[in-house]
């Protein structure tokens, strides 16, 4: 086996589609952020029944779908294709579904006013992820499921207005 067949995982997934989605985007995140899990998961020589032992004593509250699915990983040495998944999974539920996950980077919490903003600038249905940054100063970026990123911060709009001079000097 050397790739997951997307679509028939959503079919299969059916109502749990996005509970799934949620669980693989949470676990890839964890993965990108802690050296060690990441090196215990993706370490061929840690045999599959002791990362499958472990990985449900330490997920046992995710969905079941979604144990199946790393456990599939795991027997099939697929670990270290938690990233494309996750990322190819959510875009496919964007064109299936419509809904459209959006992934904020803010220097502080959102408010209601920003998550409408954000939305709107968004359409349609959205499911927003915040991460706090505090290097941003001010402001937000966003990245979409469907490939969208928009970038107003401070320090973006510095960087654009410095490029933007940088180019009218050479004209």
């Amino acid at each position: 086996m050397n790739k997951l067949d997307l679509t028939k995982l959503y079919d299969l997934a059916g109502d749990q589609v996005l509970a799934l989605e949620s669980a693989l985007f949470s676990f890839n995140k964890l993965l990108a952020a802690d050296y060690e899990m990441k090196f215990f998961f993706e370490n061929q020589l840690i045999p599959a029944a002791d990362k499958k032992r472990i990985f449900d004593e330490a997920f046992s509250d995710r969905p079941e779908i979604f144990r199946a699915l790393v456990h599939l990983l795991i027997d099939n040495k697929l670990e270290k294709s938690v990233p494309e998944l996750a990322d190819s999974f959510s875009r496919l539920i964007t064109e299936k579904s419509g809904v459209v996950f959006v992934q904020v980077r803010s220097a502080f919490a959102l408010d209601k006013k920003d998550r409408e903003l954000i939305g709107g600038l968004v359409g349609g249905q959205s499911q927003i992820r915040e991460e706090r940054d505090p290097r941003l100063l001010a402001g937000f970026t966003f990245l979409t499921s469907d490939g969208r990123y928009f970038d107003g911060t401070l320090v973006g709009q510095v960087k654009k207005m410095k490029e933007e001079l940088s180019y009218a000097g050479k004209n």
